[in-house]
């Protein structure tokens, strides 16, 4: 009898980070890796939280494209909000993955870039030279930082025990 109540209460503190709908699949695999592109626009400013990893490009269009196994990259989500991409992983079973087969991974293509947001585990990088005038750096969590820049001014805001790792040349 107690250890069928034992097996119960672990069953219930295991399944508990899970999301009702998505209980089943917190015990399946992440899938083959996928890639979606995804229609958004309109944004100047990255807002990403959880454990995702950002690759953003300068470039004259938008385009945002996310790598993730096929069973998560619909819980990946990428939403425009006032000029600022939201970028979140909305799978709360990690627990029972594969780290290196679950890493998600988006790509970001926007003509400007005035601000990073970084409320997350994973990594934002540059692929190529910021060159946006005036560039704000925020971080409240754990995750990195890492960019090129040739601007005038870059704000950077820690609060947390993330890094952020600067080269370039900026005005000020």
């Amino acid at each position: 009898m107690r250890t069928g109540i034992f097996i119960v209460l672990l069953w219930s503190l295991l399944c508990s980070g899970c999301k009702k709908e998505n209980l089943c699949d917190c015990f399946k695999g992440t899938g083959k890796p996928v890639t979606e592109t995804r229609a958004l626009s309109g944004f100047n400013t990255l807002w990403v939280e959880d454990e995702v990893n950002v690759y953003i490009t300068e470039a004259p269009v938008f385009e945002v494209a996310v790598e993730a196994g096929s069973k998560l990259v619909g819980l990946v989500k990428t939403e425009v909000q006032d000029s600022v991409l939201k970028i979140r992983n909305d799978n709360k079973c990690d627990a029972f993955r594969n780290y290196k087969k679950g890493t998600i991974n988006v790509h970001v293509k926007m003509p400007a870039v005035a601000g990073i947001r970084q409320y997350g585990q994973g990594t934002i990088r540059g692929v190529n030279t910021l060159t946006t005038p005036i560039i704000d750096i925020v971080t409240k969590a754990s995750g990195d930082v890492i960019l090129a820049v040739d601007n005038q001014k870059v704000l950077t805001h820690m609060h947390n025990t993330s890094d952020i790792y600067l080269s370039g040349k900026t005005g000020e």
